[in-house]
């Protein structure tokens, strides 16, 4: 299984002439499970902003800090609020975490492990703004990552069609 460092290093597009068929495919099938973990993990952290950032609004507005009650009531609403983007996406693939790139792992765990989310109620103003602002910026990163990957899965997809187009490649190979 090839790193998410591999599949964004410029290498790993930049002789697809001189590979065969099925190892395009495999290439492309690599780098969208390494966009599956990525994806899950971007997940992760977003459903970690949402909750931080209920709890902001919530005492922005007058509730109390230390309601740990009222946050896990409010759960199934936080985390469903921005459950999908506008638009047709990808197509839902599977996730499966143990693909997820251990080094973002490893960052988003550093980020969280002074403020379980469980203590999220009972963390001071400043300590949860500045919670707020590194989780907002783990996931500018983990995006960034995500559209690096979107445009190699793209670049090999794209490889593949050529083939077919050109007459490369047929679909009764496919069948055989």
């Amino acid at each position: 299984m090839a790193t998410l460092a591999e599949v964004l290093d410029p290498g790993y597009v930049s002789d697809l002439g001189d590979q065969g068929l099925d190892e395009v495919r495999a290439r492309r099938d690599e780098a969208q499970r390494v966009e599956n973990g990525v994806s899950y993990l971007r997940r992760l952290a977003q459903g970690q902003l949402d909750i931080v950032e209920h709890e902001r609004t919530r005492r922005r507005e007058g509730g109390d800090a230390g309601d740990l009650a009222d946050l896990i009531g409010r759960l199934p609403d936080i985390l469903a609020e921005h459950g999908r983007a506008p638009g047709p996406g990808r197509p839902p693939q599977d996730l499966d975490p143990a693909v997820v790139p251990d080094e973002l792992q490893a960052e988003l765990d550093a980020i969280v492990a002074d403020a379980d989310l469980a203590d999220v109620a009972t963390l001071g103003d400043a300590e949860l703004d500045a919670l707020a602002e590194r989780l907002r910026g783990f996931e500018a990163t983990v995006s960034g990552r995500r559209q690096a990957l979107h445009a190699c899965i793209d670049t090999l997809q794209d490889e593949i069609k050529r083939r077919y187009r050109e007459g490369e490649a047929d679909v009764d190979s496919l069948l055989t």
